[in-house]
C-alpha cells in the first residue's frame, strides 16, 4: 500500500503541475466500460484452483468486463497528460461450504496522448504509458508493472459531453499460485482491450 500511495502522489502531483503552468486547455473526464481480453485467464486459473481444492465450480464469477475512469489535462497543441483507474475487475465465488474467495484488480495508469482535430466534431487520438495493477485476494503472488499503447476516436468533440471507443494492449502481469502444479504464472490480466466511454 505505501508503494501504491507514493505512486498515485507521484501522478497526481504531475498532473496538478500540468495544469497549474498550462496557459491553454482543458480537463476531460472518460468514463465508461471496457472489456479486457486477459481476464479469462485469470478467471480459469482461479476455478481450477477450486476445482483442485475440491469444490464444484461451473462459473468462477469472473466477467471479462469492468469500469474505467481516465481524466486527463488536454492542451490546445493537441499534447494531453492523464491518470487512469480500471478496468476494475473481481471476482467473487461462495462455495458450498462457509468458505468464499475472491480477487480484485485495479489497474492504475498515467499516459502521454496526442489528438488531432481537437476543435472538430471528430477527434482521432493515441496515446501510451505505463500500467501499476492493484491487486488483492485469493491466489494472487504479485503484480508486474507494465506498458500500454492505445489508439481511439472521440465523437462530438466539440460538445460539452462527447462519446468515445478506444482500443489498446496492456502488458501489465499478475503472478497467480496454480495449486495443481504448484508453480507461479505470469498472467496479463488486461491484454488487448476495447472501450466505449462517455466524455464530461
Amino acid at each position: 500500500m505505501r508503494k501504491l500511495s507514493a505512486i498515485l502522489i507521484g501522478m497526481l502531483m504531475i498532473l496538478c503541475t500540468m495544469a497549474v503552468s498550462a496557459e491553454a486547455g482543458e480537463w476531460r473526464f472518460p468514463f465508461g466500460p471496457t472489456y479486457v481480453s486477459g481476464f479469462s485467464d485469470v478467471a480459469e486459473l482461479f476455478k481450477d484452483n477450486l476445482r483442485y481444492k475440491g469444490y464444484s465450480v461451473e462459473s468462477s464469477g469472473g466477467v471479462p468486463m469492468g469500469l474505467s475512469f481516465h481524466p486527463y489535462y488536454q492542451w490546445a497543441s493537441g499534447l494531453g497528460m492523464g491518470l487512469g483507474f480500471g478496468p476494475a475487475m473481481a471476482i467473487m465465488v461462495d462455495s458450498s461450504s462457509s468458505d468464499s474467495y475472491d480477487l480484485v484488480l485495479v489497474p492504475i495508469s498515467l499516459d502521454v496522448r496526442y489528438a488531432f482535430n481537437i476543435t472538430g466534431s471528430v477527434s482521432p487520438y493515441i496515446r501510451g504509458g505505463g500500467t501499476y495493477l492493484y491487486a488483492s485476494g485469493d491466489f494472487k503472488d504479485s503484480v508486474q508493472p507494465g506498458a500500454f499503447g492505445a489508439a481511439g476516436i472521440e465523437f462530438l468533440r466539440n460538445r460539452k459531453v462527447s462519446v468515445g471507443l478506444e482500443a489498446g494492449y496492456d502488458t501489465s502481469v499478475v503472478k497467480m499460485q496454480r495449486l495443481r502444479n504448484n508453480t507461479i504464472e505470469s498472467i496479463h490480466p488486461i491484454g488487448f482491450y476495447a472501450s466505449l466511454y462517455i466524455i464530461f
